[in-house]
């Protein structure tokens, strides 16, 4: 099954509603589920440490699911990934961190935090030797001090824009209907455990089902609609 089809097609989304369900009382111990796209499975990675690979499989198991899940050993703990993240946000890692623009997302299937930095040469972007410098200072910091946990990548990191707000999520995006935003999303949600849950918005925005959108980018179901 292609991803981007996950993202968008409302049906398959609701399958993944159940699956979030089942997964909430193993969230101190597991990832964000991944795609795997050669074996078209849901991948699950689970901390060794926290869970025993197979309590979740037999979870999941017992479950009605129609999904093709596989649970597989995690690289590096969530509690690990999810600090490591919160450290990279306040950017005081290295003097340069928080004047230096890179991209940074969870690879849940390898069990790393990825930090992606303008590639050296890439001058006709508009990026002077100065902050290509001080971009392989702040990558070469963050490897020394994270090691194993971060990966870092070179390329053309940029920020997708509110009216198309993909994963990780953040507030103030544009959301609505496929094709249709409509109303603004709130602040992010999260769980005890550090993992997301969702996004705040208005009630009158959807109804509890519906499937939300920024641009193509599938944010998820609505619920907990009350009062409306």
């Amino acid at each position: 099954m292609d991803y981007q089809k996950w993202q968008v097609d409302p049906l398959l989304q609701a399958e993944l509603s159940p699956l979030e369900t089942l997964l909430e009382p193993f969230s101190d111990g597991i990832l964000e589920p991944v795609f795997d796209h050669a074996l078209r499975q849901v991948v699950i990675p689970v901390d060794q440490h926290e869970f025993n690979k197979g309590v979740v499989e037999r979870a999941l198991a017992s479950s009605d699911l129609q999904l093709p899940l596989r649970v597989q050993i995690a690289c590096n703990g969530p509690k690990r990934l999810r600090d490591v993240r919160q450290l990279l946000q306040k950017a005081d890692f290295h003097p340069k961190a928080a004047s230096t623009p890179y991209a940074s997302y969870l690879d849940a299937a390898h069990g790393q935090v990825v930090l992606s930095f303008e590639q050296a040469g890439s001058t006709s972007h508009g990026v002077v030797p100065e902050a290509l410098r001080a971009a392989e200072e702040v990558a070469g910091s963050a490897k020394a001090r994270f090691g194993g946990l971060v990966r870092i990548e070179t390329g053309r990191p940029a920020r997708t824009s509110r009216a198309s707000d993909a994963q990780p999520h953040y507030g103030a995006a544009a959301i609505g209907s496929s094709g249709n935003m409509f109303c603004t999303s709130g602040p992010i949600i999260y769980t005890g455990g550090g993992a997301s849950k969702g996004a705040l918005t208005a009630g009158h925005c959807f109804n509890n089902g519906d499937s939300v959108f920024s641009g193509l980018n599938g944010y998820g179901l609505a619920g907990g609609k009350s009062g409306f």
